[in-house]
């Protein structure tokens, strides 16, 4: 996990064997918060990080992320 802060890259995890790294986002975001007295506005991530866990863990700390809607698309409609 690396966190891109200002020009500055930050190594948060480095791991050459098998894991999720979704479950990883808590832990970068409270390296974030030790670094810099403050939890990040926003954040950048791949589809991976946008589970149920992760976006309820962001909701309720107030962290606005990119990801895609989970469930079917609506459907257009037709004129």
């Amino acid at each position: 996990m690396i966190s891109h802060i200002d020009g500055y890259a930050f190594l948060d995890h480095i791991d050459s064997g098998n894991f999720s790294e979704s479950v990883k986002l808590s832990e970068s975001i409270e390296a974030y918060e030790e670094r810099f007295g403050e939890k990040p506005k926003d954040i950048a991530a791949d589809l991976i990080y946008g589970n149920r866990k992760n976006r309820k863990k962001l909701k309720k700390d107030g962290i606005k992320a990119g990801f895609k809607l989970l469930g079917e698309r609506p459907k257009l409609k037709k004129e």
